[in-house]
């Protein structure tokens, strides 16, 4: 089959209808003309009942080939685009910017192999991501190129400092005008990331789960001699995300947990599906006795819900 048929909508829409259902029953002339055609050509059969067809096995293979072709044919020729519109890709793009100029919407999903292609070609996709910082404590931060940044003035007007993902890439490290602090708290919300007040001594960072890139960047560029908790939902799929990130901070994985968290467990714990179960395997022996109460009864809990009670623990993580 010539997949230049299946650029008729109607064509194209019968042959999916057929690729998609056990049996079709069509009514118009053009359909049943059509399909009587394909009978001859053994691609359809006709069953029992009028104007009724099911796709053959020969027929499936041809209707299939002939799709993935069009749709081959259809895709748009990028580079050819981009040069006739004269069009350069800067070093740094927004992945919805180039979603959205080079697979053709702002809604593309990009894999990684996809980006790392990109950047081996000269163009990193960025995701503009912002990293809020909340703590007593006063700092400076001195970047590459040499830059000094007071980050009290943001912290007492603001009560947080934002820096943007642009900025952090240049930090070269963060220089502390006062005693630093003992403890570095990652949060996975901003609605806890707001409600917890760090005591002094303690910097809490906003690190969802999606993009922890930002506060393992900053982190790196602190001095090393403080310990570190993470605040986030207590799920099988979110330890896994929590895991990773005390690899890539080379940390081991310490969670603020709040002293209630049986009776938390009990009233808010929502059960757990079928298809993700907490298994001893995978969480590690420090972990077990601590999540005992949802792993026995295989909940989870949204970290949220525990906010208002980890906030006497904040006083408890210091020394």
């Amino acid at each position: 089959m010539d997949y230049k048929e299946l650029a008729d909508p109607a064509t194209r829409t019968l042959v999916e209808a057929l690729l998609g259902s056990e049996a079709i029953t069509a009514r118009k002339r053009w359909a049943l003309l059509q399909l009587s055609v394909w009978q001859e050509k053994g691609w359809v059969e006709s069953l029992a009942a009028a104007g009724s067809y099911c796709i053959t096995p020969v027929g499936r293979h041809y209707f299939q080939h002939a799709l993935l072709e069009l749709q081959l044919h259809q895709q748009p020729d990028v580079e050819l685009d981009l040069q006739q519109l004269a069009l350069e890709l800067p070093p740094r793009v927004h992945r919805k910017v180039l979603a959205a100029v080079l697979r053709g919407s702002r809604d593309y999903r990009w894999g990684d192999d996809e980006l790392a292609t990109l950047a081996a070609e000269g163009t990193y996709a960025t995701l503009d991501g912002l990293l809020r910082i909340r703590t007593q404590v006063p700092f400076n931060l001195f970047f590459t190129q040499g830059g000094l940044l007071d980050a009290k003035p943001q912290l007492q007007l603001l009560g947080e400092v934002i820096l943007p993902e642009a900025a952090l890439e240049q930090l070269h490290k963060v220089l502390w005008t006062e005693a630093p602090p003992e403890q570095i708290i990652t949060v996975e919300s901003r609605a806890a990331f707001v409600t917890l007040q760090p005591r002094a001594g303690q910097l809490v960072l906003l690190t969802p789960p999606q993009h922890t890139g930002l506060a393992v960047r900053f982190i790196s560029a602190l001095t090393p001699n403080f310990t570190w908790c993470h605040f986030g939902d207590l799920h099988p799929r979110a330890l896994t995300h929590q895991l990773h990130l005390a690899e890539r901070l080379k940390r081991p994985l310490h969670l603020l947990l709040p002293q209630e968290l049986p009776a938390l467990a009990a009233r808010m714990g929502k059960p757990l599906p079928m298809d993700t179960r907490w298994r001893l395997a995978e969480i590690p022996t420090s972990l077990q006795l601590s999540l005992a109460s949802l792993i026995d009864q295989q909940r989870w809990l949204e970290h949220e819900a525990m906010t208002l009670f980890v906030q006497d623990q904040l006083s408890a993580l210091l020394p």
